[in-house]
């Protein structure tokens, strides 16, 4: 069954690489959270590119590098109690469905919707830091599509270079 194409202000499951650990060199991320779809912009063969924020406990070091959620968007979300955080300062893109997707069905992966209001701020904030030329942006294609070019070079089947870890 095919993963519908998330919307912005949804919420989804994914294995988020914040911009520290990919400068570092790593490839993956530590493990799946929520993030929040800011865009989703459908190219012209069908496919979709998606940009996601990270939501997370830390509290941003200065307060337009996120936005808090209020308890009432974290029930509805099926997030737990602490304080939580959408970071607005990084962000990560991949064409939809990526391999960090936790899940194979859309309802599995999807927690739902924040507030209109509330996805139309961070867009403005992300747009905000994109014209200043400050956001901090990780392509989560890049090492896919490097995997694949590699084993097309090598005459190795693509599938199992990229399932495997091969780079």
């Amino acid at each position: 069954m095919a993963l519908d194409p998330p919307k912005p202000g949804q919420v989804i499951d994914y294995r988020y690489l914040w911009w520290s650990e990919h400068r570092k060199g790593l490839e993956e991320g530590r493990k799946d959270r929520p993030c929040a779809v800011v865009f989703a912009v459908e190219n012209e063969g069908g496919k979709s590119k998606v940009y996601v924020l990270p939501i997370t406990h830390t509290k941003p070091f200065e307060s337009e590098n996120g936005i808090e959620l209020l308890a009432q968007w974290k029930q509805l979300l099926r997030l737990d109690a602490q304080p939580s955080w959408v970071i607005t300062s990084e962000l990560n893109h991949f064409e939809w469905p990526g391999p960090d997707i936790s899940g194979d069905r859309t309802d599995a992966i999807s927690r739902g919707f924040l507030p209109h209001k509330v996805t139309t701020r961070l867009r403005e904030m992300v747009l905000a830091r994109i014209r200043k030329k400050s956001m901090r942006t990780v392509d989560r294609d890049v090492d896919v599509k490097q995997a694949l070019h590699e084993s097309r070079r090598r005459g190795s089947s693509a599938k199992d270079r990229v399932r495997d870890g091969e780079q």
